[in-house]
């Protein structure tokens, strides 16, 4: 044993299995001595698998010694070089026990916390990647079954670095027959591809992965993503029943979470917020009457962002600030952070531009400190939309280029197209449409290339709006029906609304107010179906420049924006409350009531300047302009 290198880590490796594929044969715990050299890629060859007694009865006993016992190894583990190598293999056989004979999902918490100060896996997840592959390469024939095992553990503990290791631990499992090398080869290979949104690699990978292992979970949960990410929303939701079907005869509660979040999130998308409300409240329960802090955290933020969709704003609140005191309670700063991102994001919703920048620095701090390079791209992107939307263009763009270099260098796909359809955004406002119009062009392209169908809708959209803005009513029309097509072959509901929306504004600017009408209608009724009221009121809105411009009914619409302005300030939404007035100020200037012209126009003009939005300049410009007559 002097020949080896310092020991860095011993763990127990927990294979779960259910009731009916349970075999005594099975090895249930494996004690890993790991390289100290960072030179040495081949640590993983290097591992030692300990198989212990099949002896039911010896086990039962062990199980039921003194906890003290337990207690005195882990201690002496912190002592004598020498002696650590025996100790964590008495630790090991101790726990291991536990599992065997009691089935339990969670050993004492005192023995499990000491375990995880003793483990060091390096959190950087190409490292551990590259280390893993390296690793395979090397192995030979008499240590793959083991070192499967081992590899499976490592990946879950750099898949989702969120969890404690001992519940990553729990996460693997066993069945009736091991894991072949050719199946961890494709599945290593189908999880690095995920990592950086190739979803047709991720694809070819997940279905040889499942050519050798059919049933296994962790690989129908990435083709569940790899269609998610192609935007087939239909064939995702198939793979996530399937893992929850398993994981719901087999009792592995942490798949049927991650699978039933899954679907819940595709329910969002398409608008069936009832069915997803149903999974999320039966995971809910089961996470919170686990005591599993971080799993119920993670499904108090898909629950807020459900709640966006529908506009209510005081349950997203309810739901993020939730989230944040679980992630704090369990000290994950990952989750912290990532939870006030979208605290930010709920006052950046309802226009309250202050109070959302504050929440991205708190949670920028955070990233910035734990060196976490995905979470701070996401928050690059929702500042670019900030400063944005405060007139601070070129803050704007230097926070989406940021996002665009972060994503580039973590060959994430999807994030570099929200980046560049974020510049096109600046470049449209601040007069370079033409620029606008090829980097839009040039997000199509890659969006076509990665299979993102959801996404080139949203790039047909930005073109429409740019065209729009130009009064380029045919060319707008064309684009938006180019997203509308496509959002109806996803079934994406709230999308077609807006669809219907713009497309009726493109009718009412080229004075085909009927058709404006039949189109204003179609979103409407998609709008009172999803209860999004927000929706309901800016569609209404639109309803309203018909009266205006094809009546001259400006009492018919003065009462159109006198609802929906009630419905805007029941959800608190900024930014619809203050263009309602300022709609509503326009129709009195027209009726040459020029007194409640400036009165509207001053209480648009004050929320305007409070959102720090620099639309305020035109209103004080009319303000004034009504003043010197």
């Amino acid at each position: 044993m002097k020949t080896m290198y310092t020991i860095l880590i011993a763990l127990g490796l927990f294979i779960l299995s259910t009731s009916q594929t349970y075999s005594m044969n099975r090895e249930l715990t494996v004690a890993l001595f790991v390289n100290e050299s960072d030179r040495e890629w081949d640590w993983l060859a290097k591992a030692i698998a300990v198989t212990l007694s099949d002896n039911l009865l010896f086990l039962k006993n062990m199980a039921l010694t003194d906890q003290r016992d337990m207690q005195r190894i882990i201690e002496s583990t912190q002592t004598d070089y020498f002696d650590r190598e025996a100790n964590y293999f008495k630790l090991g056989q101790k726990i291991k026990t536990r599992f065997l004979v009691y089935g339990h999902y969670t050993v004492e918490e005192d023995i499990l916390d000491i375990v995880v100060k003793v483990i060091d896996i390096p959190s950087n997840k190409h490292v551990i990647l590259f280390t893993l592959k390296k690793s395979l390469d090397k192995l030979n024939s008499s240590l793959r079954r083991i070192s499967q095992q081992i590899a499976k553990v490592v990946i879950q503990k750099v898949d989702d670095e969120d969890i404690t290791f001992e519940k990553k631990a729990l996460r693997v499992y066993s069945r009736k027959n091991p894991k072949t090398i050719e199946y961890l080869y494709f599945y290593i290979k189908a999880w690095e591809m995920s990592l950086q949104e190739k979803s047709s690699i991720v694809l070819s990978y997940s279905k040889k992965a499942l050519n050798e292992q059919p049933d296994d979970l962790n690989a129908l949960l990435l083709m569940g993503k790899a269609n998610y990410l192609r935007s087939n929303f239909s064939i995702a939701l198939q793979h996530y029943k399937k893992v929850f079907s398993l994981a719901k005869r087999w009792r592995l509660r942490r798949f049927l979470t991650r699978s039933g979040i899954w679907m819940a999130r595709i329910y969002n998308l398409l608008g069936y917020y009832k069915k997803a409300l149903r999974i999320y409240d039966r995971l809910y329960e089961l996470n919170d009457e686990l005591e599993d802090d971080y799993y119920t955290a993670r499904i108090h933020m898909d629950y807020g962002l459900l709640f966006k969709s529908k506009g209510d704003y005081e349950k997203m609140y309810s739901h993020f600030s939730g989230a944040h005191k679980r992630f704090v309670s369990i000290q994950n700063k990952k989750g912290e952070g990532h939870s006030l991102r979208l605290l930010g994001l709920l006052y950046y919703t309802k226009g309250q531009n202050k109070k959302a920048l504050k929440y991205y620095n708190e949670a920028f701090k955070i990233h910035d400190s734990k060196l976490l390079v995905e979470s701070k791209l996401q928050l690059f992107l929702n500042l670019g939309d900030l400063s944005k939307i405060r007139g601070r263009y070129d803050e704007s763009l230097g926070y989406y280029f940021k996002a665009f270099g972060y994503a580039k260098r973590l060959h994430l796909q999807l994030s570099q197209t929200k980046a560049l359809l974020g510049v096109s955004g600046v470049l449209d406002i601040t007069g370079q449409t033409e620029k606008a119009i090829d980097v839009i062009y040039k997000v199509i392209k890659l969006k076509h290339r990665i299979h993102d169908r959801r996404g080139m809708a949203k790039a047909y959209s930005f073109l429409g709006l740019i065209y729009y803005n130009r009064s380029d009513w045919d060319k707008s029309l064309k684009f938006h029906k180019k997203a509308l097509k496509i959002h109806k072959v996803l079934g994406l509901k709230s999308s077609l609304a807006r669809d219907y929306t713009n497309i009726g504004l493109i009718y009412n600017s080229k004075k085909d107010y009927d058709r404006a009408v039949q189109f204003y209608n179609k979103a409407l009724k998609i709008r009172k179906k999803l209860d999004d009221n927000i929706g309901i009121a800016v569609t209404n809105n639109s309803f309203a420049l018909v009266y205006i411009n094809r009546d001259g009914n400006y009492k018919k619409a003065l009462s159109i924006y006198r609802k929906s302005l009630q419905l805007m300030i029941g959800a608190d939404y900024k930014e619809g409350i203050a263009l309602s007035y300022w709609m509503m100020g326009v129709i009195y200037e027209k009726q040459g009531d020029e007194d409640s012209a400036i009165e509207y126009y001053i209480k648009s003009r004050d929320i305007f300047l409070e959102m720090e939005n620099p639309n305020y300049k035109n209103l004080q410009i009319l303000i004034d302009n009504l003043r010197n007559r």
